[in-house]
């Protein structure tokens, strides 16, 4: 888990990022290359838990085509995992290691006893769980390993890809790819046919699929076939039928049939929507739309972009004062704030002027005048923000009102969505609630992350899991840190990788 650290930086180091320096601050803007980082995450390893992770956020997408009121729900009772629909009824007993909360196919993962299967959506086992590993099904197709190669199945248990790869990944849209050999992967379409192969290839979204060739990259479409040649140096995901690419060392869009819309002549280009789309040019941000149509000119230094049902964003002009503009380009406010104020989050923006610290809310007006004294307030989480003054952190509500004292130690986390915020305490981590209750004791040297249930922890550079009541899940006893994908995570011990779930429960030993 990243530390927070100071969110507004220069135009000089913003530039840097644009060319591939990833940021890691949890409100610091994306480069241009966002996307194409998401897509890129977790493809050179099904084995792994990372490549569960990127087909979920995916598989997460295309879940809402079906209501969640139809879906069944995964409930844990005396730390095993059933199965139940909307009105409370229980459809599979709590019996199992695992059951996977990601649905696609009316197929739903399931694991018991290191043996890997699928239950349909009334809870029956359709597919004997005789699986060594496997994954969800996404659009007809789930990835399975026997005897330690990789394969893909239909609904029907049907063999579809024979089980004899060492890495594979669902396409997702009836597609899929398989390991050949160095950098090499083949394409598979859902009857199992190879069509061509590629040094890489990545999801499917919009209808479009990147694939790398030489080095460069191209795109495929719906049967397969070669859209877009393979001419651009970098290239992202489609958004709303846009993507940003790089040629000859500068960045346009072009669309699905590859025509260009937008000239090469940026430095950086981030589409976060068709009429959201960031550009630097000449040192300067701006942001226009697919048309070219400018909407805020490309004469600032910094620009926050708007995330979700933000409205409003910081923006400067030197990279010292700071104002606020709407989406349409609005100034909302003078630039009479300093370096450090936060974009908005939760409808409130923490901001600095003559070194004291105010809160405004979504439209730019001030909730409360700048008056607190605070060395640092990041943004809002939770209905709360992060606050430091002599090397101590503590939290604050919207009015300013200190909820939890300033008694844990610099630096401090924002909360997380489930309500949690990792604290350090006499040089040792824990967590509190958003009422400032320690529910995990202060005892461990790190806490890397969190996911649902479960919190990982680091003692004596061994790594292990705890619940949010601080009970020991996974004995602090393992190689790598805990990251929850789909609620798996994947450990190691003497060389040998492990599966777990987030009550515990081994999923998986290598071989």
């Amino acid at each position: 888990m990243s530390k927070i650290v100071k969110k507004f930086i220069s135009i000089s180091l913003l530039l840097v990022i644009s060319v591939g320096i990833s940021a890691c601050q949890k409100d610091a803007r994306p480069s241009s290359n966002t996307n194409a980082d998401k897509e890129n995450t977790g493809q050179e390893s099904s084995a792994s838990a990372s490549s569960t992770s990127s087909d979920s956020a995916v598989q997460e997408k295309d879940s809402e085509k079906q209501s969640k009121s139809d879906l069944p729900l995964v409930f844990i009772e005396g730390g095993f995992y059933g199965l139940k629909d909307a009105t409370g009824n229980i459809l599979a007993e709590a019996k199992f290691d695992f059951i996977s909360e990601q649905i696609d196919s009316d197929r739903v993962l399931a694991v018991k006893e290191q043996k890997w299967g699928y239950l349909d959506m009334n809870g029956k086992e359709v597919i004997s769980l005789s699986y060594e590993r496997a994954f969800p099904f996404a659009d007809g197709l789930a990835q399975v390993m026997i005897d330690g190669k990789y394969g893909f199945i239909n609904t029907q248990n049907e063999v579809i890809i024979p089980a004899e790869y060492p890495q594979a990944l669902n396409l997702r849209s009836g597609f899929a790819k398989a390991e050949i050999g160095d950098k090499q992967w083949v394409l598979f379409d859902s009857h199992g046919t190879k069509l061509s192969s590629y040094e890489n290839i990545f999801y499917f979204t919009e209808g479009r699929a990147k694939f790398q060739k030489d080095g460069k990259y191209g795109f495929l479409d719906e049967n397969g076939k070669e859209v877009i040649p393979a001419i651009y140096e970098k290239a992202d995901a489609f958004t709303d039928s846009l993507s940003s690419v790089k040629k000859d060392g500068k960045y346009g869009a072009i669309d699905k049939s590859g025509k260009e819309l937008l000239p090469f002549e940026y430095s950086s280009l981030q589409i976060d929507a068709a009429d959201q789309i960031w550009f630097i040019k000449d040192n300067e941000w701006g942001m226009m739309k697919a048309d070219g149509t400018v909407v805020i000119p490309g004469d600032y230094a910094f620009f926050e972009s708007f995330e979700g049902d933000v409205k409003i964003a910081p923006f400067s002009k030197d990279g010292d004062a700071y104002g606020f503009i709407d989406k349409n380009g609005k100034q909302l406010t003078d630039f009479i704030y300093e370096h450090g104020t936060t974009r908005v989050s939760e409808g409130a923006a923490a901001v600095l002027k003559d070194g004291l610290w105010g809160i405004i809310d979504g439209e730019g007006k001030e909730i409360l005048p700048p008056s607190m004294d605070y060395e640092e307030i990041f943004s809002f989480s939770q209905g709360l923000a992060l606050v430091s003054k002599d090397d101590k952190v503590g939290y604050i509500d919207k009015q300013g009102k200190v909820v939890i004292p300033l008694i844990y130690d610099y630096p401090g986390e924002t909360f997380e969505e489930n309500g949690i915020a990792a604290v350090r305490l006499n040089g040792k981590s824990g967590c509190i609630d958003t009422k400032g209750n320690l529910i995990v004791p202060a005892i461990y040297d790190n806490i890397p992350s969190f996911h649902g249930r479960a919190v990982s922890v680091t003692s004596n550079e061994l790594n292990g899991c705890v619940d949010m009541t601080g009970k020991e899940l996974i004995p602090v006893i393992y190689e790598k840190p805990f990251y929850f994908f789909d609620g798996i995570a994947e450990m190691e011990k003497d060389g040998r990788k492990l599966l777990f779930s987030e009550m515990g429960h081994i999923l998986y030993q290598e071989k």
